[in-house]
């Protein structure tokens, strides 16, 4: 069910205006912004590898990009 959530918001970006480049941007991003979310609503911990892992995934979208 996630998974078919997750593939229509994808379908609908790209219907309104997203590119096909940008959509792994898109995914990838969101690997940063459920800790976060978890962090602000839940009050979760997050650790240093948490930290290094999103830090990884924003260099990667910035050389994606370059």
């Amino acid at each position: 069910f996630i998974f078919f959530g997750s593939m229509l918001i994808n379908v609908l970006a790209m219907r309104n205006g997203l590119n096909l480049k940008e959509l792994p941007v898109l995914e990838a991003s969101s690997y940063i912004f459920v800790p976060l979310l978890s962090l602000f609503f839940l009050n979760e911990k997050i650790g240093l590898r948490e930290i290094s892992a999103m830090a990884l995934i924003v260099c990667g979208i910035f050389i994606f990009y370059m």
